[in-house]
């Protein structure tokens, strides 16, 4: 996505002073002071290197042609940490906001902590980009609508980050870490990314969701307390393509006597009854799944019309090993009852992707790579994640090469 061209501001916390005028020479001090007070429409801010321990929120309604756009001086500089009570980017009732080239993170958790670390709620045209989304004791990134039914969070977009722990290992729980293993939260519901529906009350049945998500040119690396990408319920009209999934080891680390036996696995398409907002009409394709305890792509739930599953490769996936459906299928379309939630059409293919240096966390392809050809140029972003275009015919997977 091309950056505004409107006016652009500068922020730095260790130099800057908030009455200043917010130029490179003489920047402002406060982040949130400048979200809160430059033009909504077409404004960009470029931020200093720095710690923001307090999170950052946006609450404002942005011109959704050309939104605010927040963006590192140097990626990866800046660091937004949630706390206990509040997650490191929280949107709510907002539109028109971009943020790119940030890293999120949450505070050292402790048992029942419960904080996501981006938070996007009755939100649109929001778009987090460039960045990495880190340790969280909940989600990675969270998406739903607002606190009534048709409260829909709506154009969303996951665009060339990378999900991972801090530690250099896949086998180090990155999400669903403020909670102990024998949990729901800490052993199968923490995910990555979850879009979808949450209630209000004791019995989570308000209808609202998210619409019109787009997760693509992303990486997917190491282990959650549950799946990668969870879509519902009451996620439509998503578009989950071409990205790398690495390493999910939920069953290993948590062990199969906890939830985990049921997670670990790539997307989880999980439906319900409520319609109009049901789990439905979502696209899963040109995605690479390698190495997962669970499946690359399972559903849950009652029948469901209009989920795809196409043009995807798999790689030693263990698909729940026998815990979850059949361990012989790499996209199981049903759970308990042979009832459909998803469609597995065509072009899914099996084969080595050829990573240059999985220990490295280096997941380019050879030039043997069955990745490097063979994906659907149609719903392929031009762009890979290193911005290099993919040609013609588009491989899988965030990279090209």
């Amino acid at each position: 996505m091309p950056l505004s061209h409107g006016k652009t501001y500068f922020v730095d916390a260790a130099r800057g002073r908030d009455g200043w005028p917010g130029t490179k020479a003489r920047p402002w001090r406060s982040l949130q002071r400048a979200v809160n007070r430059v033009p909504l429409s077409g404004s960009t801010i470029v931020v200093a290197p720095a710690v923001y321990a307090d999170g950052l929120r946006f609450r404002r309604r942005g011109d959704p042609r050309n939104p605010i756009t927040v963006v590192a001086a140097h990626k990866g500089s800046v660091t937004f940490v949630g706390t206990s009570s509040a997650p490191s980017l929280w949107t709510y009732d907002a539109t028109g906001f971009r943020i790119s080239g940030m890293r999120f993170t949450s505070q050292a958790p402790r048992v029942d902590t419960y904080v996501d670390n981006v938070l996007i709620e009755r939100s649109s045209r929001i778009e987090i980009s460039d960045s990495v989304i880190a340790d969280s004791a909940m989600e990675g990134v969270i998406v739903r609508g607002g606190a009534s039914s048709g409260q829909v969070s709506d154009d969303v977009w996951v665009y060339g980050d990378t999900f991972r722990a801090s530690a250099p290992s896949l086998k180090t729980p990155a999400t669903g870490r403020g909670w102990s293993p024998e949990q729901y939260f800490g052993s199968k519901g923490s995910h990555f990314v979850y879009a979808g529906q949450v209630g209000n009350n004791a019995s989570y049945d308000y209808e609202s969701g998210c619409s019109r998500l787009v997760i693509a040119n992303s990486v997917f690396v190491g282990t959650t307390a549950g799946r990668d990408v969870e879509l519902g319920p009451q996620a439509r009209h998503s578009f989950v393509v071409n990205n790398t999934f690495v390493g999910n080891y939920a069953i290993e680390v948590f062990g199969a006597q906890t939830l985990a036996r049921y997670a670990g696995g790539g997307v989880e398409l999980y439906s319900d009854n409520q319609l109009p907002y049901a789990t439905r009409d979502n696209l899963i394709a040109n995605n690479i799944f390698a190495d997962l305890d669970g499946h690359a792509v399972s559903g849950s739930g009652p029948p469901m019309q209009g989920n795809v599953v196409r043009d995807n490769l798999t790689w030693r996936t263990r698909n729940g090993m026998g815990y979850s459906g059949d361990a012989r299928l790499p996209f199981q379309w049903w759970s308990g009852a042979p009832q459909n939630v998803l469609f597995v059409a065509k072009g899914n293919v099996v084969g080595n992707p050829l990573f240059v240096d999985v220990d490295a966390w280096d997941f380019h392809l050879r030039g043997r790579s069955r990745a490097v050809h063979g994906g659907d140029a149609a719903v392929a972003p031009p762009l890979d994640k290193n911005g290099r275009p993919r040609g013609h015919v588009p491989g899988f997977g965030a990279f090209t090469d």
